[in-house]
């Protein structure tokens, strides 16, 4: 194996562990998924988006489930 074969496998193990680790998608339905407005995506705003993860850190620091 050289190092360009070393190197392609190290890049797949690195790519395999980030989308294992990678955070849901949050499911849309036109409405802001922390104020309730309407939005075209997941949030309204930079600032909703913020306080939503804000409060699921949150949650997870007190062992309570995520929302999703």
């Amino acid at each position: 194996m050289d190092d360009l074969d070393l190197a392609s496998e190290r890049e797949e193990i690195a790519r395999q562990a980030a989308i294992s680790h990678r955070k849901p998608v949050p499911e849309h339905d036109g409405h802001c998924l922390n104020c309730g407005a309407e939005s075209a995506g997941a949030y309204c705003d930079a600032g909703c988006r913020e306080d939503a993860e804000r409060f699921d850190r949150a949650r997870e620091r007190d062992g309570l489930r995520r929302r999703v």
